[in-house]
């Protein structure tokens, strides 16, 4: 039985022949790369995944996914626990913390 994931991903795809990307983001990315895979090829679509682990190189390799978007999680928690510091320090008036992170870019021609 196929997963919500699969039968929404399937569904946009047939609904809407002319739609020429999809941002695949947050869970339930296994079911939409399933559903990719079982699409037919085309030239004028592409697939971009969020963050990188096997399943996503897979895709990547395959030619499912044209690229990916990913945080450095290393430096995402550094910078996470660096700003949790940075409040607690500055106490309760210090007003909101803010901080940019770059994330990395991955494309199938890279894998």
């Amino acid at each position: 039985m196929a997963s919500t994931k699969d039968e929404l991903t399937e569904s946009l795809l047939r609904e809407n022949p002319d739609l020429c990307g999809l941002f695949v983001s947050g869970g339930g990315i296994t079911g939409a790369l399933a559903a990719l895979r079982d699409t037919p090829k085309r030239d004028d679509f592409g697939a971009v995944g969020y963050e990188l682990f096997d399943e996503i190189r897979a895709a990547l390799i395959d030619g499912t996914l044209k690229m990916v978007l990913s945080h450095p999680m290393e430096a995402f928690a550094r910078e996470t626990i660096n700003t949790l510091i940075k409040a607690k320090t500055a106490g309760a008036d210090a007003g909101a913390q803010r901080v940019a992170l770059g994330f990395d870019i991955y494309t199938s021609e890279a894998m």
